[in-house]
């Protein structure tokens, strides 16, 4: 069986950025819609004043 990577269409990207006081850290996130109806993709970036200062997450996931 031939492994194959999932490349879909995104479309424009929306930035929002989030302050969370309880846990001392800035969150910085991305979205777009996919080609696909009810998928998204998402990237988030959290800055925390603890170790690791700083961590990544890209993703697909399902929107209802």
């Amino acid at each position: 069986m031939q492994k194959r990577k999932l490349l879909l269409k995104r479309g424009p990207k929306t930035f929002h950025l989030s302050l969370d006081w309880k846990d001392k850290a800035i969150i910085l996130s991305w979205v777009a819609e996919t080609e696909v109806r009810n998928l998204v993709w998402t990237r988030l970036c959290t800055i925390k004043w603890r170790w690791p200062p700083v961590r990544c997450v890209t993703a697909f996931t399902d929107v209802d």
